[in-house]
Parts: C-alpha cells; sequence; structure tokens
C-alpha cells in the first residue's frame, strides 16, 4: 500500500500582524496547494487516523507481527506525519520509501 505524504503551506499573522510562513507535513491533502513530498510504502492493514496529539493532527496507523512488545503496546503502531519518512528511510515498522521530492532529499 503506497501512502502520499503532503507538505501543507498556510500563512498565520504574529502579534504585530507580520504574516508567518508555516510548513507541516501531512497524510491528507487539505488543499489542491499541497505537494507530494514523498511517497511511502507501508504494510498491508495500514491506514491514516486523524487524532492530534503534540506532533501533528496525522498518524499512520502500521500493524506489527506479534513479538513480545505487543502484549504491552498492542499489535501497531502509530507514527505521526512529521516522522513517517524518517521512519521510511531507516526501513522501521516495515515501511519504505519509494520515492522523494529533490527539496527534501537537499533538506535531510
Amino acid at each position: 500500500m503506497r501512502i502520499p505524504v503532503y507538505l501543507s503551506c498556510f500563512v498565520m499573522k504574529d502579534s504585530s500582524g507580520t504574516p508567518i510562513s508555516i510548513r507541516e507535513r501531512r497524510l491528507v491533502r487539505r488543499s489542491p496547494t499541497d505537494r507530494v513530498i514523498a511517497i511511502v510504502e507501508a504494510p498491508p492493514g495500514t491506514r491514516v487516523v486523524r487524532r492530534a496529539d503534540q506532533h501533528g493532527k496525522e498518524q499512520l496507523i502500521v500493524p506489527i507481527r506479534p513479538s513480545i512488545w505487543a502484549r504491552f503496546r498492542g499489535d501497531f503502531v502509530r507514527i505521526s506525519a512529521k516522522y513517517v519518512i524518517g521512519n521510511a528511510k531507516n526501513g522501521a515498522y516495515g515501511l519504505s520509501l519509494v520515492d522523494m521530492s529533490r527539496e527534501e532529499q537537499t533538506a535531510s
């Protein structure tokens, strides 16, 4: 299963009225202007869940094979959108990086 990772940009204003551009990695496209920055190959049964936490608004739920740690953590792992590309580069949890934009390659 292939999952795209998007780069979402939006502008906010600080207290003095100066515009600030904020970039965020997302697993769900918010607008037509969001660019695909990477495509990740994930194991069967992987899904995207929208649940906000301190690392972002979406997580990738990846099933893991039964192990001793599954008793304590469950049979899946949650990966926040900002960490999906790094885990795919390292091959963690059965993820693999299929394609990545040139800008992201030079930034990381």
